[in-house]
C-alpha cells in the first residue's frame, strides 16, 4: 500500500550571496507523488552556533532540581547546515541535598522550681539545616508556666501562753502553724532533720 517518506533535509541555499531558497520533499511510495517545502535563505544560510548562555535558577531550593542553559543558531536554523545535529538546551541537576525540617518537639522539661512559680520548656531542632531556613521557619523552643501555686510556709511564733504553775516548776507553750498554700501539692513546710549523733 502507498505512504508517504519520510521528509528530507532542507537542500543547500540555491544562492550564496543575497536571497536564495532552500527545498525538501517526501514522495508516496508505489505509485508516485511528490510533497515539497519551500523556504527563503539569505546568503546561503550558513548557520553558526552562538555561545552558551548563563546557567539558569536552579528550579529548587533543595532535594534536586534542574538547571538549564541555552544557545542559537546564528544566520541559520537548528539541524540545518553549521548548526546540524548539535544541541542548544542543555541540563544538568543541581540542589541534590536534602531539604531542612524541624524534627518532632520534645517532651515538656520539669518545672523549675516545685513551688511559687517556675517553668518548663520544650524543644525542637533543624534536621539538614539550620532554623531559619527553608522547612526550618519557626520557634524552636516553647515555654510555659508551672507550679504557680504558693510555697508552704510557717506562720510567725504565737505569743508564750501562761506558765501552768505558780512555783515549783512549770511550762509554758507557743505554736505556729504550716500554711500549705496550694492544697492540691501537699508539700510540708520545711524544718530542721534530727540532730545527728555527737561526734567521737
Amino acid at each position: 500500500c502507498a505512504y508517504w517518506t519520510e521528509w528530507t533535509t532542507w537542500s543547500s541555499c540555491s544562492s550564496t550571496c543575497g536571497n536564495g531558497t532552500r527545498t525538501h520533499e517526501r514522495r508516496v511510495t508505489c505509485g508516485g507523488g511528490v510533497m515539497s517545502h519551500t523556504r527563503t535563505c539569505i546568503n546561503g544560510d550558513e548557520g553558526t552556533l552562538g555561545y552558551w548562555a548563563n546557567w539558569n535558577d536552579c528550579s529548587a531550593q533543595c532535594g534536586g532540581g534542574l538547571r538549564s542553559r541555552t544557545r542559537t543558531c546564528i544566520n541559520g536554523f537548528p539541524g540545518l547546515i553549521g548548526c546540524g545535529g548539535e544541541i542548544t538546551q542543555d541540563r544538568r541537576s543541581c540542589n541534590s541535598q536534602n531539604c531542612p525540617f524541624f524534627n518532632n518537639w520534645s517532651s515538656w522539661s520539669d518545672c523549675s522550681v516545685s513551688c511559687g512559680g517556675g517553668v518548663q520548656s520544650m524543644s525542637r531542632s533543624c534536621v539538614n539545616g539550620n532554623a531559619g531556613d527553608v522547612g526550618c521557619i519557626g520557634e524552636t523552643q516553647d515555654l510555659r508556666s508551672c507550679n504557680a501555686g504558693g510555697c508552704p510556709q510557717w506562720s510567725a511564733w504565737g505569743n508564750w501562753t501562761d506558765c501552768t504553775a505558780s512555783c515549783d516548776g512549770g511550762v509554758r507553750s507557743r505554736s505556729r502553724t504550716c500554711s500549705l498554700g496550694d492544697p492540691a501539692t501537699f508539700q510540708a513546710c520545711p524544718m530542721w532533720s534530727v540532730w545527728s549523733l555527737w561526734s567521737a
